[in-house]
C-alpha cells in the first residue's frame, strides 16, 4: 500500500480569520488605552501641581534665609508651555513712596519646578473672596500663590494683577483629548491644598 504524507498546518482562510479577529480587537482596545493614558497624564499633572504647592509651603515652614518673605508658585492659565516654578520674593523699600515696600522676585535660579504633560492644560484659575464671590474674573493671567515664611507656613493667595488677598483659589486642569478634569483647591482659610476629580 502507498502511504500519503499528510502535512499539518493552517489553511489560508484560517490565517485570514485570525488576523481579522486581531485587527478587530486592536480597534476596540486602542481608544480605551489612549483614554486611559490621557486620564493618567491629567491625574499625574494634578499631583505634580499639588506637590509643588506643598513644596512651597515646606520652604515657608523652614526658610532658607531670614530675608525671604514669600515663596511664589507661578503658573499660567490656558497654557501648558510655561513650567510651574517656585521662586523667592523679597519686600524692598519703594523710594517713590517712603514707608512702603515693593515685591521683588529673586532673579536667582528657581528653587524647584515641574512640567505637566504636553496634552494637559491649566484650563482655568479662579480666586474667591471670603464671602464666596469670585475675586478675579481673568483666567488667562499668570497668578502667584504666596506662602509667607513668618506665618508658620500659612498660605496667602494673591495674583500678579491684584494686590487683594483671596480666601481660596481653584485650578482646573484637563485635556482636549479627554473628558476627565481635576480641581486643585488652595485654601487660605483651612491652610490646605486638595485635589478632587471633576
Amino acid at each position: 500500500m502507498f502511504k500519503t504524507n499528510k502535512k499539518n498546518g493552517f489553511t489560508l482562510i484560517e490565517i485570514l480569520v485570525v488576523i481579522s479577529i486581531i485587527i478587530l480587537l486592536l480597534g476596540i482596545a486602542t481608544p480605551s488605552f489612549r483614554t486611559y493614558t490621557y486620564n493618567s497624564h491629567i491625574r499625574d499633572s494634578a499631583k505634580a501641581i499639588r506637590s509643588l504647592l506643598w513644596e512651597a509651603q515646606g520652604f515657608s515652614l523652614a526658610p532658607r534665609d531670614t530675608e525671604t518673605t514669600k515663596y511664589i508658585v507661578d503658573l499660567t492659565a490656558g497654557s501648558n508651555i510655561a513650567p510651574i516654578i517656585i521662586k523667592k520674593a523679597y519686600n524692598v523699600a519703594n523710594p517713590a513712596v517712603p514707608g512702603t515696600f515693593t515685591e521683588n522676585i529673586d532673579p536667582s535660579p528657581n528653587l524647584s519646578s515641574a512640567k505637566i504633560f504636553s496634552e494637559v492644560v491649566v484650563e482655568k484659575i479662579s480666586f474667591y473672596k471670603a464671602s464666596g464671590g469670585s475675586a478675579l474674573s481673568a483666567t488667562d493671567t499668570r497668578f502667584a500663590f504666596l506662602v509667607g515664611n513668618r506665618t508658620g507656613g500659612q498660605i496667602k493667595i494673591t495674583s500678579s494683577v491684584s494686590t487683594e488677598e483671596a480666601n481660596k483659589a481653584e485650578i482646573i486642569i484637563g485635556s482636549p483629548r479627554a473628558k476627565l478634569k481635576y480641581k486643585i483647591t488652595v485654601s487660605a482659610a483651612a491652610n490646605n491644598i486638595t485635589i478632587i476629580r471633576q
